[in-house]
């Protein structure tokens, strides 16, 4: 198991802005959250990183999507996006 102390600076801080990709992960099996978040996914998505889940079939970030709605990503579906947001 990864420490706190271990992740602080492998992870965006809270409010840190992000734009999803064009294209997002077809399978979300086993991410082990509410269907409402992963319905709530869009791609080219303005979206602020709120906190992360580790294991859950990889590792997924809770977000805030443009329209206040919160949704789920892959960290491989985000790119830093400050002056995109």
């Amino acid at each position: 198991m990864v420490s706190e102390s271990e992740l602080k600076g492998a992870l965006p801080k809270v409010g840190e802005k992000f734009i999803t990709h064009n294209v997002l992960e077809k399978e979300t099996i086993g991410w082990f959250v509410e269907n409402k978040y992963i319905k709530n996914r869009r791609t080219n998505e303005p979206c602020t990183y709120l906190a992360f889940v580790p294991g859950c079939g990889g590792d997924i970030w809770w977000c805030i999507n443009s329209d206040k709605s919160t949704a789920v990503y892959s960290f491989t579906e985000l790119e830093f996006a400050e002056d995109k947001v």
